[in-house]
């Protein structure tokens, strides 16, 4: 396995994998709409300076990425911030300890790049990225509450 920043050319298979994501989302969030896709949504922000994106390469096929960015234009916080937006494994390659991988790849470009803190957020229901998280070190720190009315 091998993992490099994501490229230009690899939006494609990024935004298939996203929508395979979303499906896997509409698990954990019964507001999100079947079939919904974000097509051309990593086309539109790969290249920013902001992002930070790392894909992970087995056989020359992507079975994974990690895609966030630093928060640069907050006038409110002292510190960097950086935000995992989304993290996204292949079925069949997790539990192999590829996501660790990325993250903590996403977490090393962070760091030379002087960002302080790192936030990721997930699903209240969804212990396998809870448990994830809390083993690389990711507390609780903002607790956000829905209602339906």
């Amino acid at each position: 396995m091998i993992i490099r920043k994501a490229e230009l050319e690899d939006v494609e298979q990024l935004d298939m994998m996203f929508a395979k994501l979303l499906e896997i989302d509409k698990i954990y969030d019964d507001n999100l709409k079947s079939g919904l896709t974000m097509q051309g949504f990593f086309s539109k922000r790969i290249m920013d300076e902001d992002v930070i994106a790392f894909v992970a390469f087995d056989n020359d096929n992507i079975i994974g990425y990690v895609f966030g960015y630093i928060q640069k234009d907050n006038k409110v916080k002292v510190e960097l911030e950086a935000y995992i937006e989304s993290i996204y494994i292949e079925e069949s390659k997790r539990k192999t300890g590829i996501g660790t991988k990325l993250i903590e790849q996403f977490e090393l470009e962070a760091q030379n790049r002087g960002v302080k803190y790192i936030f990721i957020d997930n699903k209240v229901n969804n212990l396998v990225a809870h448990n994830l998280y809390s083993k690389l070190g990711y507390n609780l720190f903002i607790e956000s509450r829905r209602k339906e009315i």
